[in-house]
């Protein structure tokens, strides 16, 4: 994932796995906040979004994303708040739609 507003800017996003509830891993953050969002009985009544933009909505997918230094003065173009809805949006699904399961895996020799 591009994080520093470079294109030479890359990161390893690790799996949440196992990990101390003091110090949340960035994938869990980004999960309690779809929940958070989800769980605002006023905007999703259901608990659930109803849209795929709603998704949208989750602060931590954009400019609150544990992925984006915040302890910098630097102004961060678009592009580095968009990359993530840029990435999901593509595989996500909504109404009727069947289940549909995407599994990226990668490996050397």
């Amino acid at each position: 994932m591009n994080t520093n507003g470079t294109t030479s800017g890359f990161t390893w996003i690790e799996p949440a796995g196992v990990y101390d509830p003091q110090a949340l891993p960035p994938v869990v953050r980004i999960v309690n906040g779809i929940n958070k969002a989800r769980a605002n009985a006023t905007n999703y009544p259901y608990g659930q979004f109803t849209h795929r933009g709603d998704i949208l909505s989750v602060p931590e997918l954009t400019m609150a994303s544990p992925y984006i230094p915040t302890n910098s003065n630097q102004v961060m173009p678009d592009w580095v708040y968009e990359r993530i809805p840029q990435q999901i949006m593509g595989l996500l699904r909504g109404g009727d739609e069947p289940p549909r399961f995407v599994i990226y895996a990668f490996g050397s020799r």
